[in-house]
């Protein structure tokens, strides 16, 4: 008895989860593209949705075709309609997540991983949470959130409250990957100081450092990059790559 009442409070929980979280998208995408999309776009609404309810509610990537499906149809529409889905978007990941990518970069972390995987500046933990369902061993994911106000609450995974270059330099994790890192300028010269030697930073960042600042270190550490690779997939107006570095001094 204690058994299927057990199972039965938490199915009811997960039942009320999964219903709040379709009205808060009801509520914060397809409520407002009303706005802006006439009525022979409906489909395009129901699409927008349905990649939202996917990706955050299932808990399922979708492939690429499907967001290249998605702004072909943006396109014909109102600006307004490509600024909101971004908007709500990056709340999530500042990248597509989708099949093609995930195992893109899940190859790559696992050739050069050995030990930890840290992600650092890990906002709602998306990102872990898929590489962790394609078999990459994410050790620790942690965010500092002061994007408290911006990024989903309710997190697929736990993300630990902590600065960066502190638990980089404390706890000495073999491998730190960073998704589209934080625009101070000095973020990413500061967590590559804090690294030990022979350890990797793999960087998920838009080609031209501009666009995701952090100039000083994409001028300053070329000597220490390893390798790079353009992802499978960038939404529309950007061009996201892999980098690759290895600390090579202490």
């Amino acid at each position: 008895m204690f058994i299927e009442n057990y199972l039965n409070v938490n199915y009811n929980i997960v039942m009320e989860d999964f219903q709040k979280k379709l009205e808060n998208i009801q509520k914060e995408i397809v409520n407002p593209l009303y706005y802006f999309i006439n009525n022979n776009k409906l489909d395009l609404i129901e699409l927008i949705k349905n990649v939202f309810v996917t990706l955050f509610v299932r808990k399922e990537l979708v492939s690429c075709d499907i967001f290249k499906k998605l702004f072909n149809e943006i396109k014909n529409c109102p600006p307004q309609v490509a600024t909101l889905f971004r908007q709500e978007y990056v709340r999530y990941s500042y990248f597509p997540l989708c099949v093609e990518n995930i195992l893109q970069l899940a190859h790559i972390l696992k050739k050069y991983s050995n030990e930890s995987i840290y992600e650092v500046a890990a906002g709602s933990g998306w990102l872990s949470f898929y590489l962790s369902r394609y078999g990459v061993g994410i050790s620790k994911a942690i965010d500092n959130y002061s994007w408290d106000k911006l990024f989903e609450k309710e997190l697929p995974i736990k993300v630990e409250r902590e600065d960066a270059v502190e638990v980089i330099r404390n706890e000495k994790p073999s491998t730190v990957l960073i998704n589209w890192p934080p625009p101070e300028d000095e973020f990413l010269v500061s967590c590559f100081e804090a690294m030990r030697k022979n350890s990797y930073l793999i960087v998920i960042s838009d080609v031209d450092y501009k666009v995701t600042s952090n100039k000083l270190f994409f001028e300053n550490y070329k000597n220490q990059k390893l390798y790079e690779e353009k992802l499978k997939y960038s939404f529309p107006g950007f061009n996201d790559t892999i980098k690759v570095y290895k600390k090579s001094i202490k």
